[in-house]
């Protein structure tokens, strides 16, 4: 088992994704399941945090929520591997120039402020003023044209290129503006620009990165800009993330986020109801009841 760390004193933070934005306001926690045919269900926990467990405050309470995965992710690069595990961590630490409402679902700015669609193969947008990376750097148009840039290398061979292989250039009108052309008209070009791949990297991360002298697939660089920020991995076994105190936008209101390796569907369920995770990740169907029986967990079933 490799062990990972960073090696430099990190504040803390979390990046927000849609299981972490309902349990950050309130002390809720989820449980997803998943079946053969593609439906899922996600437990929440509804009590208030006095876990038998490690004695974490609950969620939306501070302390830290503990989430049960499945399996482990495979890389936090942004242009590593497609695997879902790996998604969860990523969606965490970077953001994307467009995002998706967890309410509503609906397509929205995210790291760009606002955009223009200029022509039929040609967008502007105009990034929020004032983020900055975890490494203390702030966000221009520099390295979102960084960004994709890598994403398309070939000697990178990203392998969700294919979202963004419509595109033809990307350039930096000026410090916060940045034009994207492609080859072609393409509609889903905004929803695939929410896409965790689409994640934006530090620029100076990302040349410290094709020069060898760290590895964003272990979450060296603190390259990203959101809620959470990378504090340590121990592959195989379990990773931890803290929250950014200074992030851009609203911070989480938990103080770190760790994620457990626990490949039995049926001890996920057991760590669950006794209060060890606060959420339990792609639990099968036929185990629902064994959810719905613990007192203060439910279960909320979606189509993947």
């Amino acid at each position: 088992m490799r062990k990972f760390k960073k090696s430099s004193v990190v504040t803390l933070s979390l990046a927000a994704t849609l299981a972490l934005a309902a349990c950050s306001s309130d002390p809720e926690e989820t449980e997803e399941t998943e079946g053969t045919d593609g439906a899922a269900e996600e437990t929440e926990e509804t009590e208030d945090g006095d876990d038998e467990g490690d004695g974490e405050a609950a969620a939306g309470d501070g302390g830290e929520l503990v989430i049960a995965l499945s399996a482990d992710g495979v890389s936090l690069d942004p242009h590593g591997q497609n695997d879902n595990p790996s998604a969860k961590y990523r969606s965490l630490i970077y953001e994307t120039l467009m995002t998706f409402d967890p309410e509503t679902y609906e397509l929205e700015p995210g790291l760009a402020e606002s955009y223009e669609q200029i022509d039929e193969s040609t967008f502007e947008f105009s990034l929020q003023e004032g983020v900055e990376f975890h490494n203390g750097e702030e966000l221009t148009a520099d390295d979102v044209v960084a960004t994709f840039d890598r994403m398309l290398d070939p000697e990178i061979a990203a392998p969700s290129s294919f979202l963004f292989d419509m595109i033809d250039s990307v350039e930096a009108l000026d410090e916060y503006t940045v034009q994207m052309t492609t080859e072609y008209p393409f509609a889903p070009l905004l929803s695939h620009l929410a896409h965790n791949a689409g994640g934006i990297i530090s620029e100076t991360a990302i040349e410290a990165d094709y020069a060898g002298e760290i590895n964003l697939d272990i979450g060296e660089g603190e390259a990203g800009t959101g809620q959470f920020v990378f504090d340590e991995w121990n592959e195989g076994a379990d990773l931890r993330m803290l929250r950014n105190d200074n992030y851009w936008g609203e911070p989480a209101n938990i103080d770190s986020v760790y994620f457990q390796v626990i490949g039995e569907d049926a001890t996920r369920i057991g760590n669950l109801q006794t209060g060890e995770v606060h959420v339990a990740d792609l639990i099968q169907p036929a185990l629902a009841d064994q959810v719905e029986a613990i007192d203060g967990a439910s279960s909320l079933q979606y189509q993947a």
